[in-house]
Parts: structure tokens; sequence; C-alpha cells
């Protein structure tokens, strides 16, 4: 079943138009015109968004003097109390600036693209297993019995020529059989194993026997439910990297800025509604991903995309089943019932990063983080960032989260379960909101190395120390500030097995049930509301 209708569309892959016209052969078109004196305020579906060069330039300044006066802040540089009236002027400021660069804003058409959507269905095989492979995924959990897929093909055509032969050749493409992702199964390890035992097994020893063993179950452990299994595979045709040849497109406003790069000709974005099954694992989605009300168990992986956009939505909504997602921009997560497992130490972020020379100076600015939501999870949560500004709430189960130079923010609304949970970063900040039932269902220990400390509970109930002493975590002589709940008739020396715990929290090791907050040189702040 088809549907076809013709709108504009832009990529938003941005590769220097040079070096791309010279590898893949394009002739260099002229640039679209952005009215004089505009800059680029941000890439949509249709093109580009131009705004007065005025107000660019205002807003980006008031943005940049907000954060610094919320850092000097954070920092204890500047009182809270000193700076509220600056910092409601410069938030209104911004709002009145947004909304004056809404009404102002020209868009910019970028190329001709021809749409047509393809739609089956599929049954599920007997091990109700799905493993989709796309470069954008929506998957949407239903009742019927059968998979229902949806494939909108998009097929930009910058000199208007027909395009049909190319939309025909992008197919869905199911098959149930072995994954090959999966790497070896069980049965080939075993044999090749076995013969490299018999050639090479003499020099091992019992140790190292263990250790080969280990990280074979470890390199298969993120395909655990899909080794040796017949299972159903879902792929898009026609988006390999031979298939879908890059095309041209820059824009210029004259006395502002613009934009040279190149773009994909093909575009697939595939729906799949799925009935309550054994598990789902999506595979690339790294132009756009959501997941809503699946009944699964969901994986996430990295894999064999073949085109991303930085700036697309990808998220996880509603989920009755765990969620593991690997080395991907996970933005969203809500409403999971079960546990959550998430490891993303790459760098995600776009806005305002990138190269600029200036003054025979090259200087390589780091993007701003992304910003990651994990709110409602009922089974716990186990997270590893590299850097991204990190908002938690409502989660259940055990907490043990690492955003080693990314801000966390914790709201904990019920009481934590009698665990040890932790909270860890190198450089970023820490900021704990807690109700009155969560402060008093487990002690708190808050402690930082260089950074500052910030609470409104009491003395009597959150003390404050400081420590000089030996890391046992890397034997170094350190300075450890802090603030821990106070146990009634507790030894008075008992402070000084904080020492000893910090390795344990570092460490992710055994320890008695509490919530622990490190920050190496980030604040740490814990309220009662």
């Amino acid at each position: 079943m088809f549907r076809t209708r013709t709108t504009t569309v832009l990529s938003l892959l941005l590769i220097c138009s040079s070096f791309v016209g010279s590898v893949f052969g394009q002739a260099e078109r002229p640039p679209a015109k952005a009215p004089p004196n505009h800059l680029l305020l941000s890439n949509t579906l249709s093109g580009w968004y131009f705004v007065p060069k005025e107000f660019k330039e205002q807003y980006d300044r008031t943005v940049s003097q907000l954060e610094a006066l919320q850092d000097n802040i954070e920092r204890g540089r500047v009182k809270v109390t000193d700076a509220q009236t600056d910092l409601a002027a410069l938030k209104q400021r911004l709002e009145a600036l947004r909304k004056e660069m809404d009404s102002k804003r020209v868009l910019v058409k970028g190329a001709t693209v021809n749409e047509q959507t393809e739609t089956t269905q599929i049954e599920l095989g007997p091990e109700r297993r799905l493993a989709i492979t796309a470069n954008h995924v929506h998957v949407i959990g239903w009742d019927e019995p059968r998979v229902k897929v949806e494939l909108k093909k998009l097929v930009l055509s910058p000199d208007d020529k027909p395009v049909d032969d190319i939309l025909r050749s992008m197919k869905i493409v199911h098959k149930r059989g072995r994954a090959e992702f999966t790497g070896q199964t069980r049965a080939e390890w075993d044999a090749h194993n076995k013969e490299w035992l018999a050639k090479y097994g003499e020099k091992l020893t019992e140790a190292q026997r263990s250790e080969r063993q280990a990280q074979f179950e470890k390199t298969h452990a993120v395909h655990r439910d899909y080794v040796d299994k017949e299972i159903d595979q879902l792929t898009v045709e026609g988006l390999d990297y031979g298939s879908n040849k890059v095309i041209m497109a820059s824009v210029m406003s004259e006395g502002g800025d613009g934009q040279y790069g190149s773009m994909r000709q093909r575009y697939g974005e595939l729906t799949v509604y799925v009935p309550k099954c054994a598990s789902v694992c999506i595979r690339g989605a790294r132009r756009g991903l959501l997941v809503e009300k699946l009944q699964a168990a969901l994986t996430i992986l990295d894999e064999d995309s073949t085109d991303s956009d930085a700036r697309g939505q990808f998220a996880v909504r509603g989920l009755t089943g765990n969620l593991l997602s690997l080395n991907f921009p996970l933005q969203s997560v809500a409403d999971v019932t079960g546990h959550v497992t998430v490891t993303a130490t790459q760098e995600f972020g776009f806005e305002r990063g990138g190269t600029s020379h200036a003054d025979n100076i090259r200087q390589i600015t780091t993007a701003k983080p992304i910003a990651v939501q994990i709110h409602n999870v009922t089974d716990g949560l186990d997270a590893q960032f590299g850097r991204v500004q990190l908002d938690l709430a409502d989660i259940q189960g055990t907490v043990n989260v690492s955003n080693d130079f990314g801000d966390t923010r914790l709201v904990a609304s019920k009481p934590f379960s009698a665990v040890a949970h932790r909270l860890v970063t190198q450089s970023g900040r820490i900021e704990v909101e807690l109700s009155p039932a969560a402060w008093k269902s487990l002690p708190v220990l808050a402690i930082t190395n260089h950074g500052g400390l910030r609470t409104n509970l009491s003395r009597e109930e959150f003390d404050d120390f400081r420590l000089e002493g030996t890391d046992e975590h890397d034997g170094t002589r350190r300075t450890w500030p802090g603030l821990r709940t106070v146990v009634k008739d507790e030894d008075r020396f008992a402070v000084f097995a904080v020492l000893g715990r910090m390795r344990q929290v570092i460490e992710n090791t055994e320890r008695s049930a509490g919530l622990d907050l490190f920050s190496r040189s980030g604040s740490v702040e814990v309220l009662r509301k």
C-alpha cells in the first residue's frame, strides 16, 4: 500500500562541502539566499531558520550572562539573595527576545523531497523476539496480535528530476533466522575455543583460561536474549552507504552567516506497532528514536546506523520490561516498570561546539552537554555518563549513577529502599531534593574534595565535618569536607570511617545502606522540601 506526495526537506548531516563534492563527484550548487544581515537560528525539515542579526546576538549575550551568574551562585561567589533581581531581569529579557525572534524568523527552503509510505504486517515467531535495524525508528506497543510496520520514504531531488525508481528501491525487509549481529553462536565458540586451546592452551594458566571465557561472556552479554535463537528481524533496504548518495546543500546571508554542507538523498522513517513479546532490540536509530507503551524487554544499541541527526528526538515513554541502552544519545526515559541500565560516556552534544579560526588561532570548543531526564522507574537505575545535564526523579530500587563531568539533580519524593545508593561525579554539581519521608529513610553522606556544600538541614540532623587523610582509592593525601546524617549516641570517632567508605563509594563495592553523594571538585547540595 503506497501514498505519495511532495514537500520540502533539508538534512542536518553537515560535512565540508568542498570535501564532499570532491569525494562524491557532486557539482557545488549556488547557495540558497537568506535575507541580508541575518544569522542562522536552526535547521528544520524544510530548510533553515534565520533571524535578524541584532536579535540573535542580543540573545546569545543574554544567555552567556545568565549562565555566568548561575555559575557564580553555584560556586559561592554570589549569594542567591543578592542575585535574585538580576536573575529575574535576565530571564525576563530572554523570554522577550525568544518571542521577538519567533515573530521575525524567516524560513529559507532547501531541496524538494518525494514522500511515499509502505505498510505491511508480520507474525512473530515462536521466540517472540524482534530486532529492528534502521536510522529512524518509532516503536508503539499495541494489543493486536501481529506486528504492523510502516515505512515513510523520503527522497530528495535537488534538480526536480523523477525519483520513482529510487522510491521503489527502498523496502521493508523481514526475515526470521539467526541474527548475525550477535556474533558467534555458543557451538561455534566452543568449537573455536577447543581448537585454540589444543594449539595454545598449554601456555595458559587456569586464571588465563577463566579470563578468556569471561571475555566471551562479556562480549555476548548485550545480545544474550538473541544468541542461538531464531528471531524476527526488520531492516530497510536502500539506505546503505553505497546506495544513498550525498547531495550538496548550502545557504548564505549577506552580512550575516550561513552554512555549507551536504545531505543524504534518501531517508526512511520506520514505525513499528508491537504486541506484547519477550524482547525488542533496536539497532542504529541515530536519526531518531521514540518508544511508547511497549511490553517487552528493550535493548538499544548504537550499531549499523548509516545516518544521524544530532538534533533528533531519542526517548522511551512507557515500558513494561527492563531497559538496556548502550552508547546511544537517549534523552528521556519515563514510566518504566522494570530496571534501567544506561551507558553513554561519549559526547553527544552539538550546541555551541565546533572549530573557529581568528587571528591565527584555531579554537576547538566543546559542545553544551545534552539534557537527559530519567523519571518514574520502578526497579532501580544503573547509569554511567560522560557529561550530561542529568535530571532524575521518582527512581525506586537502587540508584547507582556516575556522571563524570556533568551536573546531576535528583528529586526523591518516596522513601529509599534499604540498600546502598550513590551519585558520583568528577567535576559536576550534585543537587538532591528530598521529601521528609525520603530523608528519614536512609543516612545521607555528602562529600567533596574541592567543591562547596549547601543544605537547609540543621546541624543537629545533618552535621558538617572536615577530614584530612589518605584516599584509600588511589593512596593520595586529600582533604574531605562533607555533611552526614547524625546518628544518635554514635561514637565521636565514627566520622573517620568516612575515608574507608569513600573508597567503597568510588569503586561501587559492598557497603551499608545509605545515600552517598560525591563530587571530586563540584558542589553538593542537599535540601529537604
